[in-house]
């Protein structure tokens, strides 16, 4: 009993200072401040290592440890239990956070559940690739699976899909988990994550210290070479998968929106995952919902009554086309690099007619001073009504975003201003709402030298000679490189006979044959207007 008012008190104290929904002060660790009834069952690890972790661990949460949730006063004994896994750089708070959140939607509705820490609870540089998480969450399911005399079925937000699916097909976990849905979970990898480690990104991302196993892993390269793997794998059909997917992004200037803008290229998105990365082909896909966004897909009440169905389903493999991926990297303008101290720096970004909304976002660790000057000379600061700002989470957690949102402007050369008192980076990207320009073609089957190829995809319009195109590639090797000195740099050649076609190739020297390539065009139109963009692909370079 004295235990249980030294927990009870510790809970309330932590509530109290604010750290909700996890506590991750000195005595509130391992702690669940809310709600009440979720108790801590052990941990999968060894005890050494839950000691290195306890050391090392920047929230005070300790990786693979299980919890069980309050027993249902209606509980009904054919509903199986419950298992949650939450996604990249998150924790259990995924679920509990809210006044309608999943955990009290299904406890009232008699469904016992169970919860788990991956790397990822210790802070967002351990957050941990799906072949570590999978290792440690399938022991956590065997544990819970004994502990309720059954198979449990488990809902996953975004990289926990991957994460379970891993623990399933790789880690033996499939003799306890019934079936499996997945909230927008990335199937195909994010582009927010090759941007992350893209080239023009690499200083604010050094600064950051965001990059991690699980960014990378998220890579849509990296998700290629897992889907060739797994979708064929002999146990991918033991269980039913079931697929939900958002389309909203959020309030302007958030995080949320910030990506939603950025990926809006790509297709429709919940402001992390387009929906087409979110299915598969052998899952039903329950529901796409332009209400819900990327954080909101964990609702109770507006989610719960979507996917329940899924909960009792019988085993029934689907078989549907592979989603089709929209591409659409180069409506973007991209650039990045150091900001020096008290010295101004200037980026120019051509605007061509036509367009009816162009994005200008500015991404910097600490608080720079920017101004965004108009072809006419109209400038543009934080009191315009053009300006937004956003906190980064997920992809660029802890950036700071500063936005404008420039409708119908004006034609021309815009120029962004960018001072700082202090060492920093930065990464600019502009987004543009007319049809692409081009298109990047990477010959993926062939090992050696790798064609690269950009077309043209409406070269009446635009002045082929006075073209200009660069491609930088980037190894993604299990250890991440060095950005600036260990890539490699080539000017794409126009094509003799075919001048809408640019060509380059570069050697497959890579153990995983993963890349990240940033091509850089620039050039004019046939009215003399100038124009950039820059695209950014990842990509999976597979044995013949």
């Amino acid at each position: 009993m004295n235990f249980i008012v030294r927990r009870s008190t510790l809970l309330i104290l932590c509530s109290i200072v604010g750290i909700l929904p996890l506590a991750i002060l000195h005595g509130c660790k391992q702690r669940l401040a809310a709600p009440a009834g979720i108790v801590e069952m052990g941990n999968v690890l060894s005890k050494k290592e839950q000691a290195e972790w306890k050391k090392k661990s920047e929230t005070g949460l300790i990786p693979g440890t299980w919890y069980v949730g309050e027993m249902p006063k209606k509980q009904v004994k054919e509903k199986l239990p419950l298992v949650f896994v939450q996604g990249l750089g998150s924790n259990t708070s995924t679920w509990v956070k809210g006044s309608d959140n999943l955990y009290q939607t299904v406890y009232k509705a008699g469904y016992q559940t169970a919860f788990v820490q991956l790397y990822d609870a210790a802070g967002r540089e351990f957050a941990g690739s799906q072949w570590d998480n999978g290792k440690v969450l399938a022991k956590q399911l065997q544990k819970i699976s004994q502990h309720y005399g059954q198979k449990v079925n488990v809902i996953a937000h975004s990289k926990g899909g991957v994460d379970t699916q891993t623990a399933l097909i790789y880690n033996g976990a499939d003799a306890y988990v019934n079936n499996v849905i997945t909230l927008g979970s990335p199937h195909y990898g994010s582009n927010l994550a090759n941007l992350t480690h893209s080239w023009y990104a690499g200083w604010l991302g050094k600064l950051l210290g965001q990059k991690s196993a699980g960014t990378y892993a998220m890579q849509t390269g990296q998700m290629d070479r897992y889907r060739h793997q797994t979708d064929n794998h002999k146990k991918v059909n033991l269980h039913d998968y079931f697929t939900a997917a958002g389309t909203d992004w959020g309030e302007v200037g958030s995080y949320l929106w910030m990506g939603g803008v950025y990926l809006s290229t790509y297709g429709e998105s919940d402001g992390v995952v387009n929906v087409w990365s979110t299915q598969l082909s052998y899952a039903d896909h329950l529901f796409t919902a332009d209400t819900l966004n990327h954080d909101t897909i964990t609702a109770g009440k507006k989610v719960f009554p979507r996917i329940e169905k899924a909960l009792t389903a019988s085993n029934s493999p689907s078989q549907n086309p592979p989603p089709s991926q929209t591409h659409g990297d180069n409506d973007k303008y991209l650039h990045g690099g150091e900001l020096l101290p008290n010295r101004t720096l200037e980026k120019e970004v051509a605007v061509q007619t036509g367009e009816e909304n162009v994005v200008i976002q500015i991404l910097t660790k600490g608080e720079v001073n920017i101004h965004l000057v108009s072809p006419t000379g109209q400038t543009y600061t934080k009191q315009s009504e053009e300006y937004t700002f956003g906190q980064g989470k997920q992809y660029f957690a802890d950036a700071r975003i500063q936005a404008f949102q420039l409708k119908q402007p004006e034609t021309g050369t815009w120029k962004v201003t960018l001072e700082a008192d202090h060492k920093d980076a930065y990464l600019l990207i502009t987004t543009f709402d007319k049809p692409e320009i081009a298109t990047v073609e990477v010959d993926k089957s062939d090992q050696g030298e790798v064609p690269v190829t950009v077309k043209i995809r409406t070269p009446e319009k635009y002045d082929l000679d006075s073209m200009k195109m660069t491609m930088r590639v980037l190894p993604m090797d299990e250890k991440e490189p060095n950005f600036s000195t260990n890539h490699h740099l080539s000017t794409l050649k126009q094509h003799a006979s075919q001048p809408h076609q640019f060509t380059g190739v570069f050697n497959d020297t890579s153990p995983t044959s993963i890349y990240n390539i940033t091509v850089d065009i620039s050039g004019k139109r046939n009215n003399g207007q100038p124009f950039q963009r820059t695209l950014v692909s990842s990509v999976y370079v597979q044995s013949p």
